[in-house]
């Protein structure tokens, strides 16, 4: 049984995706100043940044693989698939890496958001994808991938709805 990839996935949680890497560092001040935070909060905002580009990634190459829908993974070229299950274990450890606190001090709500549904729908997009890396003829369920789409839906809805929030939080912490 050929495993599935999901062509179009979450086409607008890219555009929702690539707004959220430009607001997250909360724009400038002014035109001409750029948004100065602290150490510490600049780490994390630059592991949300990085989470959120490395997904977006995945997100690109899974648009380019064609309609919305499924194709078998067992037609994808290995090497392509072992890159995004690369970046998707990139974004993963970078997911994990932005602080709570910084989060909540951007929104009161992003902290619960990020921890379950970004992160797991991150993870479960990598453990699906790595499934068919390690063995093609034995993918993991489809029901593993259709869960990390619909948490990616959650979270890109959430996102949508609160982006300004969080980039006037976001703001707010710069010195």
């Amino acid at each position: 049984m050929a495993g599935i990839a999901w062509g179009r996935f979450l086409g607008g949680l890219l555009a929702v995706g690539l707004l959220a890497t430009a607001c997250a560092l909360g724009g400038p001040r002014t035109a001409t100043e750029p948004l100065r935070l602290k150490p510490a909060d600049d780490e994390a905002n630059s592991h949300l940044v990085a989470a959120m580009r490395l997904n977006n990634e995945v997100t690109t190459w899974m648009n380019k693989l064609g309609e919305p829908g499924v194709v078998s993974t067992g037609t994808l070229d290995q090497g392509e698939l072992r890159t995004q299950v690369d970046n998707l274990s990139r974004a993963l450890v970078e997911a994990k890496s932005v602080s709570p606190d910084f989060m909540a001090r951007a929104h009161p709500q992003l902290p619960e958001v990020w921890r379950t549904a970004v992160i797991p729908s991150v993870e479960g997009q990598r453990d699906y994808y790595a499934a068919s890396v390690t063995d093609p003829s034995a993918p993991a369920p489809p029901a593993a991938i259709i869960t990390a789409v619909q948490l990616g839906e959650r979270w890109g809805a959430w996102y949508q709805a609160n982006r300004q929030a969080i980039r006037e939080g976001i703001r707010r912490q710069a010195s």
